[in-house]
């Protein structure tokens, strides 16, 4: 399975199935950098990646006044490159993705912003194939097999619905990649 966020414009190309997992967009930074807030990112450069929504649920959330230069990048190892590299100040998408991406010298801010569902996807004329992912997926849900994998994977809850530091904007989504699971 791989992360893909559910939208209403994305739901007229692909077949999704029900959620399997709810996150929300965040930022990491350097450790140093400074920023400890969203109205830190103020003239600063963020990486975001191409064709994500992450850019228009980080601007919205932070507010018109906080002026962010964004910067988009073909992958996530792109992005956490620059950061590395001091080419960018921040690097925004799902908090579970982040998390696979954090080590000594960066941090993650606690606002957590614009929750949103993931799901399996398949071609839109491929019915057989979204009703036998739709059933797999309600049999996980139920069974808890689904609740261990994110265990198993130590996948850490980016927003929670009862998370006092989450701001609650579903109308902006992420769109994500494949996290350390197999694309579907």
């Amino acid at each position: 399975m791989a992360t893909f966020t559910i939208t209403e414009e994305r739901k007229q190309t692909y077949n999704f199935s029900t959620a399997y997992y709810t996150d929300a967009v965040t930022v990491m930074v350097k450790k140093d950098s400074g920023i400890s807030s969203l109205a830190d990112l103020a003239g600063k450069k963020v990486g975001v990646s191409q064709g994500s929504t992450s850019m228009a649920a980080l601007q919205e959330t932070a507010g018109e006044d906080v002026s962010i230069d964004f910067q988009e990048f073909a992958t996530y190892p792109e992005i956490k490159a620059a950061l590395d590299s001091g080419r960018v100040d921040a690097f925004s998408v799902d908090g579970s993705i982040l998390g696979g991406y954090l080590d000594d010298t960066v941090e993650l801010l606690s606002e957590r912003f614009s929750p949103q569902e993931y799901g399996v996807t398949s071609k839109k004329d491929n019915t057989g194939l979204a009703e036998y992912v739709e059933n797999l997926i309600q049999g996980w849900l139920a069974d808890g097999t689904i609740d261990q994998v994110i265990a198993d994977n130590n996948v850490t809850a980016s927003y929670k619905a009862d998370d006092a530091t989450a701001t609650d904007d579903a109308a902006a989504t992420e769109d994500a990649a494949s996290t350390a699971s197999a694309a579907a």
